[in-house]
């Protein structure tokens, strides 16, 4: 049973880094992107250490450690779903980015 978690989880980290590298591929191929999107991809580290640190913890997971399985969790950045209003992509995104930049600052910490 453990074992299948650490699979599934590791499957969902990699999907969402591989959803942020696609993301970041799609707005690096225009000359001037969307102001929503150039947003996204001037802070897209943040995404990118999020997603680091989630594979980081996942692989000092003790399998019955439920406070390091919540932690790995909480550490895996959510999908960014653009719609036409940029406005609140912006919002959106720089919620996300105060999000990540709380728990980073956390784990730096520790």
């Amino acid at each position: 049973m453990n074992n299948d978690l650490y699979d599934a989880l590791k499957e969902t980290i990699e999907y969402i880094r591989d959803y942020y590298f696609d993301w970041q591929d799609y707005i690096e191929r225009f000359s001037f992107p969307r102001l929503d999107y150039y947003f996204l991809i001037i802070n897209i580290s943040s995404f990118y250490k999020m997603i680091d640190l989630s594979f980081y913890r996942l692989e000092k997971w003790d399998k019955e450690d439920e406070i390091e399985l919540f932690n790995i969790l909480v550490c895996l950045p959510k999908k960014i779903y653009f719609t036409n209003n940029i406005y609140n992509n912006f919002k959106v995104i720089r919620n996300y980015l105060d999000y990540n930049d709380a728990i980073l600052k956390k784990y730096e910490n520790n």
